[in-house]
């Protein structure tokens, strides 16, 4: 696990096999349906519905998440969660210049990340 947590780490860009169940970092429930973030630093999952709400579809996110170019909006500092929308320092202020179809170059990701 995770510092001394049960949490499990995904492969950046994994999409949720069949039969398995990852935690949407949105509504914390372990669902079928979802991606990890392609950041190598990040280990956030989106639940479809949740992506689907958001503005994305859920099918490109797939694709692009194969490619290992998916990056979740906690990266994109687009997440409407309460926790990333009310911490002061959180990632949310950290804007990355990456969509779900473009994956960037990984200099701009690490000095968005390290700002």
């Amino acid at each position: 696990g995770v510092f001394g947590t049960d949490k499990p780490q995904y492969a950046h860009g994994h999409v949720a096999n069949p039969g398995e169940k990852l935690n949407c970092h949105i509504c914390h429930q372990r669902k079928g349906n979802v991606i990890v973030c392609s950041t190598e630093s990040c280990n956030s999952g989106y639940c479809e519905s949740h992506i689907e709400k958001i503005g994305e579809n859920f099918n490109a996110c797939v694709l692009a998440s194969k490619r290992g170019e998916w990056y979740c909006f906690r990266c994109r500092g687009l997440c409407p969660c309460s926790t990333c929308k009310g911490k002061s320092g959180s990632r949310n202020d950290k804007k990355l210049p990456m969509t779900h179809t473009k994956a960037p170059a990984p200099a701009l990701v690490a000095a968005a990340l390290a700002a």
